[in-house]
């Protein structure tokens, strides 16, 4: 997992020019500790306001990453003595962290790229399917969002990303009357998968990978079986040349979803991914929200110090 920080940001409060009440420098150095926290949940706020306004999905994982699971870490904490052992300046260091699991792509983009080239096939985890012959592959579903009128799009708040998933009209009206598919929750149900162990499965060294045996051998893969009642697809000429082709209805009523499910083994054509700039939400953010977070940082100190007995 590759989580993402907010890049520095260099906030700085100067009491000597606060009139504050006598109190020890125990109790202001608490003060200044519950400002600091405050302020790494104001920049949560703002990151997720800006993430927001980009349309970056809101049931995505990004945004959930920051505004739901979003961390704000202390990092270290130090303070400065004078000659005489007063305490003459404070620092804390935290940082705020977006844990999605792909967050550094939305913020640095990626190149372009071909998905069966960045699979390790040789996973023995059991995510990696295989058939009987012992090859490769995996299971890809896409989801396809029902069809809405623009009038619609607006009044719920439709994100580019939703409508570009949405399937046209006579596409939808088509998936609505297909039967359900149901996938059989009967506990976890696995298959042996015996087959011939791959060369490709070697280290440089000469050593066998973890998990494998020697190549030629014969081993046993438990892997995960799905495990669904099919109900009725979208089949036919006329959906053959599209990418709804094969789509099946899921999900309890009221919660309905359309899938297509497409395979992918190291040998698939085409499965080529376009660049993606990066956003630099995180770095837009540190940028242009320092100074209202530094004034904030003041007034929560005050107020925090405020609240200390004396």
């Amino acid at each position: 997992m590759s989580v993402v920080a907010i890049p520095k940001m260099d906030l700085r409060i100067d009491v000597s020019e606060m009139t504050l009440p006598v109190i020890s420098a125990d109790l202001i150095i608490e003060g200044l500790r519950a400002a600091v926290l405050e302020a790494g949940q104001q920049i949560k706020q703002a990151w997720t306001m800006r993430a927001l306004e980009l349309d970056i999905r809101q049931s995505g994982a990004y945004i959930a990453g920051i505004r739901d699971n979003g961390q704000v870490n202390v990092v270290r904490e130090t303070s400065h003595s004078g000659a005489q052992g007063e305490i003459v300046g404070w620092e804390m260091t935290i940082e705020v962290v977006n844990v999605a699991e792909h967050a550094s792509i939305i913020e640095e983009g990626h190149a372009a790229f071909r998905l069966p080239e960045k699979i390790d096939w040789t996973n023995a985890s059991g995510k990696i399917k295989r058939t009987e012959d012992g090859k490769p592959y995996l299971s890809i579903p896409f989801r396809h969002s029902a069809y809405a009128s623009p009038a619609q799009q607006q009044r719920q708040g439709l994100t580019r990303a939703t409508v570009k998933a949405m399937m046209p009209r006579h596409i939808y009206e088509a998936a609505k009357s297909l039967d359900r598919s149901v996938r059989l929750n009967a506990g976890r149900q696995f298959r042996m998968s015996v087959a011939q162990r791959a060369l490709s499965a070697r280290k440089p060294d000469g050593t066998v990978m973890e998990g494998w045996i020697k190549p030629g051998e014969k081993y046993v893969q438990h892997q995960q079986m799905d495990r669904y009642r099919w109900g009725g697809r979208l089949e036919g000429p006329k959906y053959e040349s599209t990418r709804y082709h094969g789509m099946v209805k899921m999900g309890p009523p009221g919660h309905t979803e359309y899938m297509t499910f497409r395979t992918l083994t190291p040998d698939s054509p085409g499965w080529n991914i376009p660049a993606q700039p990066g956003l630099h939400v995180a770095r837009h953010v540190a940028e242009h929200t320092a100074p209202m977070i530094g004034e904030s940082l003041r007034s929560a100190f005050a107020a925090a110090v405020l609240r200390q007995p004396a």
